[in-house]
Parts: structure tokens; C-alpha cells; sequence
């Protein structure tokens, strides 16, 4: 199965939110983002096949990076947990931890881009 070559993107989009309803799930299940994402899935399913959990894994410093990062986005949940109380617009928690995610991000994710990568 050939991958998609990303390096064709066309730049930088910013994020945002387009799947707000259920109604808005047929347009996202035709995009070229959710054919990327089910090609990628099948891609590190078919890469796994036949390993054991017991193999040994070389991690490479950049994907130690990434890991060091989601530990230390996991460990601001646990400086966030979620308020037990009820919510009509989402747990106040969450919106406290993402706010540290946007106030961070650049620090923490700039070591995750090699350099033919970056914007």
C-alpha cells in the first residue's frame, strides 16, 4: 500500500473544529484527511503483524521526544482533573488543560518538528 506523500501539502492550515453535528459526518468520512487517517491505520497495522509485544523496540530521539511530551501533557491531567461537578458546556477542567496546551505548545512541540518540516 503506498503512503500519501505529505510533503505535497500546500502549507500551513490552521486548525479548527468542523465536525460539530452528526450531520457533518458523511462530508468528513469523504475527505482526503479521513482517507489519510484510515491509510495510516492500516499502514502501522500491517507494520506490527507478526511482532510480539516482548520484541525489542529501537526508539529513535525524535520519537523519544514525542513521547517525553505526551508524558508531560499526561501529567497536567492529573494537575487539571476533572471537576465533579455538572457541566452543561464541557468539565471547566478541560478547558483549563488546554489552555496550558495553547500557552505551551510552541515549547513543546517545536522539538517535535525536524527540520523539513517546520513552517
Amino acid at each position: 500500500m503506498a503512503m500519501m506523500d505529505l510533503r505535497q501539502d500546500k502549507g500551513f492550515i490552521v486548525p479548527e473544529r468542523l465536525l460539530r453535528t452528526v450531520s457533518d459526518m458523511p462530508k468528513f468520512l469523504a475527505s482526503r484527511a479521513c482517507k489519510s487517517l484510515v491509510e495510516f491505520i492500516r499502514a502501522m497495522n500491517a507494520a506490527s503483524q507478526g511482532a510480539k509485544l516482548s520484541n525489542e523496540c529501537v526508539v529513535s530521539p525524535l520519537v523519544q521526544r514525542l513521547l517525553d511530551t505526551l508524558d508531560t501533557m499526561e501529567g497536567w491531567c492529573e494537575e487539571y482533573p476533572p471537576s465533579q461537578q455538572q457541566m452543561r458546556y464541557g468539565n471547566v477542567a478541560f478547558r483549563e488543560w488546554h489552555s496550558r496546551l495553547l500557552s505551551s505548545a510552541t515549547g513543546e512541540t517545536s522539538i517535535q518538528r525536524p527540520v523539513t518540516f517546520s513552517c
